[in-house]
């Protein structure tokens, strides 16, 4: 199972018992994929899916269903009662059996992760600009690959995020003897009328490169971008 479905909690049945193996049997997934280093996007997954149970949870008086029982007339206020639902009790119970289920999960995830990222060497590549918004990232392990980055605004609910796009612009694999300096004299230079800040990353560890390294990398450039 890759990823829970988003009715999981109430698809088909309530039961807590078959919940429970639902529940596990995705983490049992993750945490071997955790085993075999691929991160991503497993623990922003659970992440997700943490956020979701604890909204849900903390919505619970909304969600929890309730009779008038009086009228307070004096404060012009309508006094309810909760009414104890079999369903809605099963729900919360296993809403705290999986956040802490996935809390554990999410940890070892992101413990790996800060191993990994202890491996990888990042530097600035050739001149430094003052835009750091957007530019190159040389992305080396057993060969190199190049990407064209850019950091976005995204707008969701009135909030304001900054998003990372990155786009590979060689299409083939560079070889790890060359060194990030050559590489951007000869993939980069020319293409823009302007210098663009470049920046390199490099692991010697073999790791996957599309669930861990690269997502690992973009990690570390937008700290990067944002330090200043």
């Amino acid at each position: 199972m890759e990823k829970l479905d988003k009715d999981w909690l109430t698809k088909h049945n309530t039961d807590f018992e078959y919940k429970k193996y639902v529940l596990l049997a995705y983490l049992q997934f993750v945490n071997q994929n955790f085993k075999d280093k691929k991160i991503y996007p497993f623990l922003s997954d659970c992440i997700e899916e943490f956020r979701s149970l604890k909204g849900l949870l903390d919505q619970k008086d909304k969600l929890t269903p309730k009779e008038l029982t009086s009228i307070d007339f004096k404060n012009m206020e309508l006094i309810y009662t909760t009414i104890e639902d079999k369903t809605f009790s099963e729900i919360e119970k296993l809403i705290n059996y999986a956040l802490r289920r996935i809390k554990g999960t999410i940890e070892e995830g992101r413990k790996i992760c800060d191993q990994i990222e202890k491996d990888i060497h990042f530097k600035e590549v050739g001149i430094i600009t003052e835009k750091k918004e957007e530019g190159y990232l040389i992305l080396t392990t057993k060969h190199s690959v190049v990407y064209k980055y850019k950091m976005d605004s995204l707008i969701l609910e009135g909030n304001k995020y900054k998003m990372l796009k990155t786009t590979q612009i060689t299409t083939q694999n560079i070889s790890k003897f060359s060194s990030q300096e050559n590489i951007k004299k000869e993939y980069i230079n020319n293409r823009d009328d302007i210098p663009m800040m470049t920046y390199g990353a490099y692991i010697k560890k073999e790791i996957p490169f599309d669930n861990t390294f690269l997502p690992i990398v973009k990690r570390i450039l937008i700290r990067e971008i944002n330090k200043d």
